[in-house]
C-alpha cells in the first residue's frame, strides 16, 4: 500500500492520517450502532408503552422529517408514545384510567383505535400510527370527539349546579324576609 501511495505522491504521514481517520469513523459507526441496539432493547422491554415496539421502526420516523405542521407532528408523536391516553397514568385507580369517550374500558392505544365504540374501532393501530403519519385525520377526529364529550359533561355539571343554586338563594331570601317580618312585628308591638 505504501508503494501505491508513494506513486500517487502521498507521504507516509498522509497515509497514517488517512488510516487514523478511517479508524475514528469506524469507532463512531460502531458506537452509534451499539447505542441504537441498546435503545431498541429498552423499547422492547418497556412496560409502560407496550404498543410502541410494534409501531416504531428503525431510524427517525418520516413524519418528523416531512412537511407536516409542528402541531400535527406533536399530535402523532403523543399518540405513538401513549401520552394521549389515560393508561399511562399508572398512579391513578383503574376507574380513573377509563375511556373518556365510551366509559367502558381502560383508555390505551389499543382500546381507542381498535375497540372503542365511539371512535368506531376496528382500525389497525400500526397503520393508523405508522411512521408516515397517514392516520393524522383519524387522530384529530378522536381528539375532537373527546373535546365534545368533555364540553357536554361540563355543560351537564353547570346545569345541575344552576338548578341547585336558586333553591339556596331562595332559602336565604325566605329566612331574611321572615326575620324582617318578625322583627318588624316585635318593634310595632313595643310602641
Amino acid at each position: 500500500m505504501r508503494l501505491e501511495e508513494a506513486r500517487e505522491g502521498r507521504t507516509q504521514v498522509e497515509a497514517e492520517d488517512r488510516q487514523e481517520r478511517m479508524t475514528a469513523n469506524q469507532i463512531m459507526e460502531e458506537r452509534e450502532k451499539r447505542e441504537t441496539e441498546e435503545r431498541e432493547k429498552r423499547i422492547r422491554k418497556s412496560k409502560y408503552n407496550r404498543y410502541y415496539r410494534n409501531i416504531a421502526k428503525e431510524g427517525l420516523p418520516r413524519y418528523l422529517e416531512g412537511k407536516m405542521k409542528w402541531k400535527d407532528r406533536r399530535m402523532v408523536a403523543r399518540f405513538r408514545c401513549g401520552n394521549e391516553t389515560r393508561a399511562r397514568e399508572h398512579w391513578k385507580e383503574e376507574g380513573e384510567r377509563g375511556c373518556r369517550l365510551c366509559k367502558k374500558g381502560e383508555e390505551d392505544l389499543k382500546h381507542i383505535l381498535e375497540e372503542c365504540e365511539i371512535t368506531v374501532g376496528a382500525r389497525n393501530m400500526v397503520e393508523t400510527l405508522n411512521e408516515t403519519g397517514e392516520g393524522l385525520a383519524e387522530l384529530k377526529g378522536i381528539i375532537e370527539k373527546r373535546r365534545v364529550a368533555e364540553e357536554g359533561e361540563e355543560q351537564q355539571e353547570e346545569s345541575t349546579a344552576r338548578k341547585q343554586k336558586p333553591k339556596r338563594r331562595n332559602e336565604h331570601l325566605v329566612i331574611s324576609v321572615s326575620y324582617k317580618l318578625v322583627h318588624r312585628d316585635r318593634s310595632s308591638k313595643v310602641q
